[in-house]
């Protein structure tokens, strides 16, 4: 889990203050803008929010981090995929 929580680290430290869309794709899909983004790690749930819009997520679920400068891709145990996409 350790590795996780370093990917999450890095992610935080990526978009913070950045805007960003969110996307979801799996048996639910969606696309959040989410503007002067923050995040936190506070126990097992990443969050990441706006001034009105918000997601979190239990990393307990994640098995895959793909990161790279402009987009995070975080695979989920459910066959979802969320990506972060820096814009």
């Amino acid at each position: 889990m350790k590795n996780i929580n370093e990917m999450i680290e890095k992610i935080l430290n990526q978009i913070k203050g950045k805007d960003i869309i969110v996307l979801q794709e799996g048996f639910i899909e969606s696309k959040l803008n989410i503007e002067k983004a923050q995040g936190k790690l506070e126990e097992d749930i990443f969050s990441i929010k706006g001034e009105s819009v918000y997601i979190r997520i239990n990393i307990n679920q994640i098995y895959n981090v793909d990161y790279n400068q402009n987009k995070i891709v975080l695979y989920l145990d459910n066959d979802t995929k969320i990506s972060v996409v820096i814009n």
